[in-house]
Order: structure tokens, then sequence, then C-alpha cells
């Protein structure tokens, strides 16, 4: 019997064991990374590129979520030189006010500048689109099932993700004193 695992934004889960890891997502990014040689793989949901220097999920971000994942893929015994990707969402369902913020896009670039600074083949994608997205990663065969979601759930997604994205702009936007230093503010490495 293989373990159903459903994780949500900033959450992540790797698996030498069999599983079916499932998520939900519009303008967020799920990757999942497999072995095909150790047959195991995990998947990860992230809303945003950046992180925030105090977020307390930092898996909630682009880099941090990446490293995270490798770093538990590795430990189950994947070779990083094994490893392939699978990414889903960057869905455009998401506005942020007046600052019309294109979070779908900055997460597609980011994971493919990331995918291919860490030499990780990237196998398939299903990226961009106006509709929510349903993934389900079967972590034994690195498979990945992957539907649009009816228009109906787009509102709930979208109010979803623009209640997490509101609490991290406005950590950003707090610390950074009104927006001043945005470019002169140090970087969470």
């Amino acid at each position: 019997m293989r373990e159903r695992v459903v994780i949500h934004i900033g959450e992540l889960y790797a698996s030498r064991e069999p599983a079916i890891v499932e998520t939900v997502l519009g303008s967020c990014i799920a990757a999942c990374l497999y072995d095909p040689v150790r047959q195991l793989g995990g998947m990860n949901h992230f809303l945003l590129p950046e992180a925030c220097h105090d977020d307390p999920m930092p898996t909630r971000y682009g880099v941090p979520a990446m490293q995270e994942l490798i770093r538990r893929i590795l430990k189950l015994g994947a070779s990083r030189a094994n490893l392939r990707a699978k990414v889903f969402g960057a869905a455009n369902v998401l506005t942020l006010g007046e600052m019309r913020l294109n979070v779908s896009r900055a997460n597609e670039l980011f994971i493919r500048e990331f995918l291919a600074g860490q030499e990780i083949p990237l196998l398939a994608e299903r990226l961009g689109g106006r509709q929510p997205l349903k993934v389900r990663m079967f972590t034994a065969s690195g498979r990945v099932l992957a539907r649009a979601l009816p228009d109906a759930e787009t509102r709930r997604v979208a109010a979803i993700e623009k209640e997490h994205c509101g609490a991290a702009l406005a950590r950003r936007w707090s610390w950074f004193e009104g927006g001043a230093e945005l470019l002169t503010a140090p970087k969470n490495e």
C-alpha cells in the first residue's frame, strides 16, 4: 500500500518508499525531483522565488525549498548526478494590488534558472496558463500526473495564495522600512 501525502505551500516530501505526493497549485511552483536509478524522489511547493530574511517558513520560497528538497533526497540515498526534474504551476491566477506583481512569471524564470544552475535536467513541465493544477507524483517511478482544475477552483486557489503572498510581502516591506533600502538590503543566502 502506497502512502498518500498532500503538501501545501511551504511544504515538501521525499521518500525512499513508494508514495503518492499531491498538491494544488496556482501561481506557485511544485518541483518534482527523482533519481531513476535509486527509484526515489520528492516534491516541494513554493510560493515566491525569493525569501524574506525572517520568515518562519523559509521553504515557502524557491531557493530554500529547492535546497531542502535536494538535501532530503540525497540523504535518502539519491545520486546528485542522477537527479531529474519535472515542474508544474506558475498559472496566472494571482494579482496583488497596484504593484501587479507577476508572481507566476517570476516563479517560472526562477525554477528554470535554478535547475540549469544546478545542472538538473528538466524532463517535463506544465507552466503558465490561467488554471490551477492538481499535481500527483509517484515517488518510486518519477511519474507525475497534472490536471487543470475547474474555473470555480481558480478563485479559491488565488485567495489562498494571495493571503500567503500578502503576509510575505508585508514582512519584506516592513524590513525595508518603506522600500528605500530595496537595492542595498543584504540578501538572505
